[in-house]
């Protein structure tokens, strides 16, 4: 901490903690930021200049329920984060840095379903894409959900059976979602995995086996578009 404070170059204004990572149980996270908050006069007192020391960045590390509807209790945090900074006699600056929980609902993955085949009593998807361009599903080790968008219309009284979307890498890890319940599924159909905007495409090994780049939309306001 001496060196900090002696550097002519920097001027310490508080303090940087990342302790968690994908957690989506806000009872954990209270406890940490209550944590935080009664080691707060301690951080302090180890710079020269503890009246300078007024910000505390408590990172990220909410989690998105990828599985399910229930989500991270967001508002129950910030109202138990709220009275404990009011019980706090010297309370920090407190930022957080909620990537995850911010950006993974604005994106979605679209694959073309190539190809159909049943494998020891397995059926497979066998899709144009895989994990080089959307890592997220085995780098977590879920299954993705999956929309289903038939290319002309739904097949009436289709029988609905568990498929397995795979992609077109040659290796048995390049799978994005297990015994996924569709219906009516042809090769020309599209699959549509949401929740894809935040550690998808951005940790992907995307020129793998020098497959191509997807394209990327981005929606900029109502109605507008722009190809990258």
């Amino acid at each position: 901490m001496n060196w900090v404070d002696n550097a002519s170059h920097l001027r310490l204004k508080g303090f940087h903690v990342h302790a968690m990572s994908h957690q989506s149980l806000v009872e954990r996270h209270e406890q940490l930021l209550d944590l935080y908050l009664e080691r707060w006069p301690q951080w302090k007192a180890l710079s020269a200049d503890p009246a300078a020391i007024t910000h505390l960045n408590v990172g990220g590390g909410i989690g998105v329920n990828y599985l399910g509807p229930q989500q991270f209790d967001w508002q129950r945090l910030c109202a138990h984060l709220g009275e404990s900074l009011a019980a706090c006699a010297d309370a920090p600056i407190v930022r957080f840095e909620p990537g995850r929980f911010i950006s993974a609902y604005c994106g979605y993955y679209a694959i073309e379903v190539l190809d159909s085949k049943t494998s020891h009593g397995k059926h497979f998807l066998v899709c144009r894409g895989g994990t080089h361009q959307f890592r997220l599903p085995v780098a977590q080790g879920h299954d993705h959900p999956v929309i289903h968008l038939p290319r002309l219309h739904a097949i009436p009284g289709a029988k609905e059976q568990n498929w397995t979307v795979v992609g077109q890498l040659c290796t048995p890890k390049d799978v994005l979602s297990r015994d996924c319940p569709l219906s009516g599924v042809e090769v020309g159909d599209m699959l549509v995995l949401p929740l894809a905007g935040a550690y998808g495409y951005n940790i992907s090994h995307a020129d793998f086996l020098c497959h191509p780049r997807p394209p990327q939309l981005f929606v900029q306001a109502a109605g507008a578009e722009s190809w990258v």
